[in-house]
């Protein structure tokens, strides 16, 4: 079952973060094509504005579980904005890294390094919001399953 509902938050993960992809892609596109950035520049600034988009809609729909009632709601931010924008910070740099690299050293066209930079923050991304930033925590009032009977060994 775990599986289950793990599948189902990465698609959440995905279909939420088509918003802030489509900005990402929406100033990688107007930068370039008004000679303002180059391609690698023009997608961290998307990935930034981006970045923004996707907190409050990951917050809102894809780790909505892990908050253990709406009276938290101000904690958990307090607590998950920082986590989440040092990560959207590291995707920014990777995805920077990764076209800076395919458009400028490997002459890649620009849509298809910007489509693996985005593959690859899309991977290192949500494998960290998931374990850190959206991390379930235990409910205090539920009893720790470290401490269940041992004596059927």
């Amino acid at each position: 079952m775990r599986d289950a509902a793990s599948l189902k938050r990465f698609a959440a993960y995905i279909a939420v973060g088509a918003a802030g992809t489509a900005v990402q892609y929406a100033a990688l596109f107007a930068g370039t094509a008004a000679g303002w950035a180059t391609p690698a520049t023009a997608s961290a600034v998307g990935a930034a504005l981006g970045a923004a988009v996707n907190y409050w809609l990951n917050h809102l729909v894809t780790f909505r579980e892990s908050r253990s009632d709406a009276r938290n709601g101000a904690r958990d931010h307090v607590a998950s904005i920082p986590k989440f924008f040092a990560t959207a910070l590291a995707g920014v740099a990777l995805t920077w890294c990764v076209m800076h690299a395919m458009t400028q050293q490997l002459h890649v066209p620009i849509l298809i390094a910007q489509l693996i930079a985005t593959a690859l923050s899309l991977a290192m991304t949500y494998t960290v919001n998931s374990a850190w930033t959206f991390r379930q925590r235990p409910d205090a009032h539920e009893p720790s399953h470290a401490s269940a009977d041992t004596t059927l060994r």
